[in-house]
């Protein structure tokens, strides 16, 4: 292997990682400056070294092949690696900086967290850019940036990590929903069309609650956002259960109800996770702890 590593151009795993993401070779070309020739070309020699297609057509765009899946997230963390070797500064000055941080969370995590954050960041690094990116394209590899920082469900937590937050589930309905009474019974459950929060990565705790309390069943919906969940409510009989947090903010949940589950759900425990290779670069180390500032001050 060290001599066939000899033989790959590293800057192909740049092209190689914008192919992946980009699905294109000629977007992918424009990220990178290259022209489409330049760009296939380097595909070419990719494929060559690799042995394997590693994106085919499938209509307009290309796919990549199970090999080159198992290719994204390493290439990823190589050049993610070598970007932070790169603009790692022995000093990290928040009141000077200029640097643009990416934090990957769902619309939950981003809705909880930004207000307080960015202005936190603006008081302590006014040239300081916080991007929000979605967690579930993040975790995918399906955006083109790589984020500095991940806000998600410990159970899927990866790389280096730690508890943020904790928020417990609730169950929410219309206020005048004339099936429930002032509590939520699991006969009312079950007969309430329900709203399944199924995020793009994975499922949740309340599925699994859900199942243990024998109530579990197809829902009459299933959304990728909590948000959304939370505002199809109001005006009609369906019930869903988000974290208490999401409730709190003004004006998301207009005309609800909001209740106990009428069974136990574990907490949601949110965490903050971030590739090791960025560990020790200081503007990510005043990053993480500015996030978990924040978090801890909302607890």
């Amino acid at each position: 292997m060290a001599k066939a590593l000899a033989q790959l151009d590293l800057n192909l795993l740049v092209v190689l990682d914008r192919l992946l993401s980009a699905g294109s070779v000629t977007d992918a070309g424009k990220a990178l400056g290259l022209s489409q020739p330049a760009t296939s070309a380097a595909l070419g020699r990719l494929r060559d070294f690799f042995e394997d297609p590693l994106l085919v057509r499938t209509g307009r765009k290309l796919e990549p092949t199970p090999f080159a899946l198992t290719l994204r997230e390493p290439v990823r963390d190589i050049i993610a690696s070598i970007e932070a070797t790169i603009e790692r500064r022995a000093v990290f000055a928040p009141e000077t900086s200029q640097q643009e941080f990416t934090l990957a969370a769902s619309d939950y995590a981003m809705l909880v967290l930004a207000r307080e954050l960015h202005a936190t960041v603006a008081r302590q690094a006014p040239g300081v850019r916080l991007r929000f990116a979605p967690l579930e394209l993040s975790a995918a590899g399906a955006t083109s940036v790589v984020p500095d920082l991940f806000v998600c469900p410990k159970a899927y937590a990866r790389g280096h990590h730690e508890a943020l937050f904790r928020d417990r589930w609730v169950c929410v309905v219309d206020r005048d929903n004339p099936q429930v009474g002032a509590r939520l019974t699991p006969a009312a459950l079950r007969r309430l069309p329900f709203i399944r929060y199924a995020p793009g990565f994975g499922g949740t705790v309340v599925d699994d609650a859900l199942g243990a309390a024998g109530v579990g069943r197809p829902g009459a919906m299933a959304v990728a956002s909590l948000g959304a969940a939370l505002l199809l409510i109001p005006g009609t009989r369906f019930v869903t259960l988000c974290p208490e947090r999401l409730t709190r903010i003004p004006g998301l949940a207009p005309d609800v109800r909001v209740l106990n589950p009428p069974f136990r759900v574990p907490p949601l425990i949110e965490t903050l996770a971030w590739s090791p290779v960025r560990d020790s670069d200081p503007g990510h180390i005043w990053l993480r702890t500015t996030v978990q500032r924040v978090a801890g001050a909302m607890d």
